[in-house]
């Protein structure tokens, strides 16, 4: 073989080459891959957030004690003080899972929980729902919003600083009105 053929080959097999690597996708991670930079405890408590089979309060069972569920939420948003967590898991988890990511959101990114809110106000999807011993399938859109739920006042008001204001008034816990961010995660509130 001339030395002219050999450079060919060796031209057409190296741009062949480099057509298929420009053929192949880059380095994006597949779906369902971690992307999310929280420690290992928050990591762990992160993927079963993801696969939640159920929305709870956070008192549950004939004790009154706080579901796992919770003490997940709280290690997650504790981890992930700019969102983008409770925001992954609230486009990749189980409908429980979102519902809980949204409750991350009310605390560490208004502008995606507004999002989150408004998409599923709409949802007449059902999840399992535990309070108390009580367990129900209930609409996701009756979590997201109750026509006279409690409306804390942003981040600065606890419900037990509402409910001193307006003892008159209904005491219906959502997601929207902060009710359920505040009692699942318990954060002492923004002064």
């Amino acid at each position: 073989m001339s030395s002219r053929a050999v450079l060919a080959m060796c031209l057409t097999v190296l741009c062949a080459c480099q057509a298929d690597e420009d053929k192949a996708p880059h380095s994006r991670p597949s779906p369902g891959a971690n992307t999310v930079h929280l420690n290992a405890q928050a990591l762990a408590a992160y993927q079963r957030l993801l696969h939640a089979e159920r929305f709870a309060d956070s008192m549950v069972g004939e004790g009154g004690d706080l579901p796992p569920e919770a003490d997940d939420l709280r290690l997650v948003v504790k981890d992930d003080t700019n969102g983008s967590a409770c925001g992954e898991l609230f486009e990749k988890g189980t409908m429980s899972g979102r519902l809980f990511a949204l409750c991350g959101l009310w605390w560490r990114d208004p502008v995606r929980f507004e999002k989150g809110v408004a998409e599923l106000r709409k949802s007449t999807e059902f999840v399992t729902f535990q309070s108390g011993c009580e367990t129900e399938q209930i609409e996701v859109r009756e979590l997201v919003h109750q026509r006279n739920g409690i409306v804390l006042d942003g981040r600065k008001q606890s419900l037990l600083d509402w409910l001193r204001l307006h003892p008159d008034q209904s005491s219906m816990l959502d997601i929207e009105g902060g009710g359920y961010p505040q009692r699942l995660l318990d954060l002492p509130p923004e002064h």
